[in-house]
């Protein structure tokens, strides 16, 4: 780990930086927006990451590029969930220490939106969802239409 990205608790660390036209690679600023413990005793902590103004002309912290949440059960299981809600591709970084596994490391882009970074019983994994584009709605249309 380096000294950028965000220590979420003392074990967990996330991290994203954007790739943007204008300056290349930028550090994406951390705003977490909230903590909570659900009544079957899950904790939930969420918030996001944005472009700096000081890096980019359209960045600000009332303009998020990256939502999370991150999901820590009761039966163990930590879900670092990644929202892709921008243009620029979003490298996604996050390492929870107290297992073994080397830091996730994915890129977020428009048609990759979701990104789930996940540790459970000493062992790390990542999921993700594709996405064409097209809304529900038309691609009921284009099914029922193309039958």
């Amino acid at each position: 780990m380096n000294n950028n990205g965000s220590m979420i608790t003392s074990d967990l660390w996330i991290r994203a930086v954007i790739n943007t036209l204008e300056k290349g690679p930028v550090e994406a600023a951390w705003q977490k927006g909230g903590e909570d413990m659900t009544a079957g005793g899950h904790r939930v902590i969420w918030g996001y990451f944005y472009a700096s103004p000081d890096d980019v002309n359209w960045g600000s912290r009332n303009n998020p590029d990256l939502f999370v949440k991150i999901w820590f059960d009761a039966g163990g299981r930590i879900d670092v969930n990644y929202f892709h809600v921008s243009v620029p591709d979003i490298e996604v970084y996050s390492d929870y220490f107290a297992d073994d596994n080397k830091p996730r490391h994915d890129t977020a882009t428009l048609e990759r939106r979701y990104i789930r970074q996940y540790y459970e019983n000493g062992e790390a994994d990542t999921d993700d969802n594709y996405e064409d584009g097209i809304s529900a709605r038309k691609q009921r249309f284009r099914i029922f239409r193309d039958q």
